[in-house]
């Protein structure tokens, strides 16, 4: 089984049960540089409504595990649905999104 699975799995689940709000595109890149950096990813939201999000395979110089990966993606996913820009960053509404998200990622 590919170290990806999981992570493949994960994003056919949220693209289908937790699409994003009317207006806003959602883009995944996975980053699979080496740098020592302590962050597995983020998720920035353009003025033009495209949710970015990044995925580290390398963090802290080593190999994320393909449970890191598939959690990182279920958290940014939470972020790009429910960005607006009147809300804190890990907010009310980031918790709802989140937990739907983990349903359609894990729970099925």
């Amino acid at each position: 089984m590919s170290r990806f699975a999981k992570y493949r799995r994960a994003l056919r689940a949220l693209r289908t049960e937790c699409p994003p709000p009317p207006g806003r595109r959602i883009r995944v890149r996975l980053d699979h540089s080496r740098r020592w950096l302590f962050e597995f990813g983020g998720c920035r939201v353009s003025d033009a409504g495209v949710a970015n999000i990044y995925l580290r395979t390398w963090y802290g110089g080593r190999r994320v595990t393909p449970e890191e990966l598939r959690d990182s993606v279920i958290h940014e996913w939470a972020h790009a649905t429910s960005w607006t820009e009147n809300e804190e960053d890990h907010g009310p509404s980031f918790g709802i999104h989140w937990a739907a998200a983990y349903r359609a990622a894990i729970e099925d």
